[in-house]
């Protein structure tokens, strides 16, 4: 995963496995291929973190198996 930048206003784009993404893709609502192991998100992850919080509080990545992501305390507590 590589960040690439701005998209508009406000979309964050990465390339990931070859495709560029946004940070929550279209495949379904809150599906992201977020790799929170990947150099990429280390070296951008406030950028990614809070686009994801803004757009989708409560996002499922399917990296390593799957995961949900709960990006505010809002969101934790609603859960």
């Amino acid at each position: 995963m590589r960040w690439i930048g701005p998209v508009g206003p406000t979309y964050l784009a990465l390339h990931i496995r070859g495709r560029i993404v946004t940070a929550v893709d279209g495949g379904g609502f809150g599906d992201t291929d977020l790799d929170q192991h990947s150099a990429g998100f280390r070296e951008h992850n406030y950028e990614v973190m809070a686009d994801l919080r803004n757009r989708c509080p409560v996002a499922r990545s399917s990296t390593w198996g799957g995961y949900w992501l709960v990006t505010s305390y809002e969101a934790v507590f609603d859960a």
